[in-house]
């Protein structure tokens, strides 16, 4: 996989990312998460979208470069 594919793929994820955050909040706000459970996932969530954001600026910086 090249670098412009691996950063498609990056901001694909953090696409992804963003959607299941609003799936999150409406599955509680349904009644289909309790709230522990929700807030131990978008918890979880955070911690990813925490280590894909460097990670995207650090693909970004060695394509330009």
């Amino acid at each position: 996989m090249g670098n412009n594919e691996f950063q498609r793929f990056l901001q694909i994820a953090a696409g992804s990312a963003s959607e299941l955050d609003y799936e999150l909040l409406l599955a509680k706000d349904l009644g289909y998460l309790t709230q522990p459970d929700y807030l131990k996932i978008a918890d979880e969530l955070s911690q990813i979208r925490k280590m894909l954001s460097p990670l995207v600026r650090k693909v970004n910086i060695d394509r330009k470069g």
